[in-house]
């Protein structure tokens, strides 16, 4: 359990995926904030420090231009930088903290197609962990970032 007295198994339903078994589909239990916002999320270990993270972007995630938000895009940073190391069996993800992120935009994504963000846990120490990752979308990358979060004291 968390410091917040939550624990991933309280927020996600979690098991293998029916479309693709290489992949775990994470589907919030409840209607909270972050099923409004992302809906089901799918992780896939990479390599030992690396997690693919799979969201389905909808029309409602775009801005007036018919591109998808910079602000639903940087929530997603804030969530893989959490989702990441849960995926990847670091304990203390649920209920830590973001200390910081950067996010870099270099092209833009389009609604109503699956959207990657690939990231890699550059570093872990007793408290935290640093991450960088690239978003992508149809294997083109489209904005990168990095971020430190801090573990919760309960790990």
């Amino acid at each position: 359990m968390s410091a917040s007295g939550v624990t991933f198994d309280q927020i996600f339903h979690s098991g293998p995926d029916p479309d693709d078994s290489d992949w775990t589909l994470l589907e919030p239990r409840d209607e909270e904030f972050f099923v409004r916002l992302f809906g089901p999320i799918r992780l896939k270990a990479e390599g030992p420090a690396r997690v693919r993270c799979r969201v389905r972007s909808e029309l409602r995630h775009q801005n007036l231009i018919g591109t998808i938000h910079g602000g639903y895009i940087m929530a997603l940073v804030d969530q893989v930088l959490f989702l990441c190391p849960h995926a990847l069996g670091i304990k203390g993800g649920a209920g830590g903290a973001t200390l910081d992120t950067s996010t870099q935009f270099f092209a833009p994504l389009v609604p109503e197609k699956p959207i990657d963000a690939v990231v890699d846990v550059l570093r872990e120490t007793n408290r935290l962990i640093f991450m960088r990752g690239l978003i992508e979308q149809d294997g083109q990358p489209a904005v990168a970032f990095s971020g430190t979060i801090r573990k919760s004291s309960a790990g």
